[in-house]
């Protein structure tokens, strides 16, 4: 007796006129379909059962508050940050670049009050060998192409070179891998980098939804990140409330805490850096993503450091 399509484009039609938002709940399947049709054309927010609809509403109004208390909040860590970072950007994006590499992005994320490991971009086997010899033993080399996103599936990042014979042999195999599994790759050099020895390994990135804007993401990090996909979301920015949330939805927070025995990890440092990159997120368009991996975090009070990052850059900002 009731007609479905009818009510569906009324609501439609009221809701364009006001700025409040509409959620629908058309209860039933086949009898409702027509006017759920016509719901979803319009952009309007179906749910099969009304308690689907109120939570959902629930969190848009909880986003809604959180967002409130940050905007009340100084962010007077960050003041110069914003503008210092887009410069560089800007110079990347000049230059035609789409990938930022360590050594053009780690003056970004410093920027951000995020430490990333030192590094030197060796273009000559003596080159890696001095740098190396001044800074100590042992280093990680690690190839840098603006072409190669993930070293590891190359043969691109050699750890634990202890002397200068090893440096030597690493560059070379680093060369002969990289050109045989990516002989179209143009190679900028080997990055040497002192080896952060111990902490736990965290994966952080930044994404930009088509829906929600910047999100933040963490997880546990390392080379086998993609096969546990035990991570945690967050739309860009938040505080140090959230962070904390995000850590302990994890599986693995325990590593982090000193579960069985294990050494506790610096998760206030970890929730600051957290903190920092939903700030960059926000602040810089042009970043289409963004992955550390890993960040180490060390032992409690020691901080934390990215050994490796990568910035995918966009033209749509």
């Amino acid at each position: 007796m009731t007609d479905i399509d009818l009510i569906a484009r009324e609501i439609a039609k009221v809701s364009s006129h006001y700025s409040k938002p509409v959620y629908t709940s058309f209860m039933g399947d086949a009898d409702v379909r027509e006017g759920i049709v016509v719901l979803q054309r319009n952009r309007i927010p179906h749910y099969q059962l009304p308690e689907s609809m109120a939570r959902s509403l629930a969190k848009v109004l909880q986003f809604k508050e959180l967002r409130r208390k940050l905007q009340a909040k100084k962010t007077a860590p960050f003041v110069n940050a914003p503008q210092e970072a887009e410069r560089i950007l800007e110079k990347a994006v000049a230059e035609g670049k789409k990938l930022l590499t360590e050594t053009d992005g780690a003056p970004l994320l410093r920027l951000w009050g995020i430490p990333v490991a030192e590094s030197f971009l060796a273009r000559t086997p003596n080159e890696a060998v001095q740098w190396a010899s001044t800074h100590g033993f042992p280093v990680v080399m690690k190839i840098s192409s603006e072409q190669i996103l993930h070293k590891t599936d190359v043969g691109g990042v050699l750890l634990n070179l202890y002397t200068e014979d090893d440096v030597l042999d690493a560059y070379k195999r680093i060369i002969e891998n990289v050109t045989q599994a990516m002989p179209e790759s143009s190679i900028k050099g080997l990055l040497v980098e002192k080896q952060i020895s111990g902490g736990e390994e965290i994966i952080l990135g930044i994404k930009r939804d088509p829906s929600f804007g910047p999100v933040v993401m963490c997880g546990m990090g390392g080379i086998f990140a993609e096969i546990y996909r035990d991570v945690s979301f967050r739309i860009a920015p938040f505080g140090e409330e959230e962070a904390e949330a995000m850590l302990k939805e994890l599986k693995a927070y325990p590593l982090l805490t000193g579960a069985r025995g294990r050494i506790k990890r610096d998760v206030p440092s970890l929730v600051k850096i957290l903190v920092s990159l939903s700030y960059l997120a926000s602040a810089h368009p042009r970043i289409a993503e963004l992955d550390i991996n890993p960040l180490i975090v060390m032992d409690e009070g020691r901080g934390c450091m990215a050994a490796d990052i990568k910035i995918l850059l966009s033209n749509n900002f």
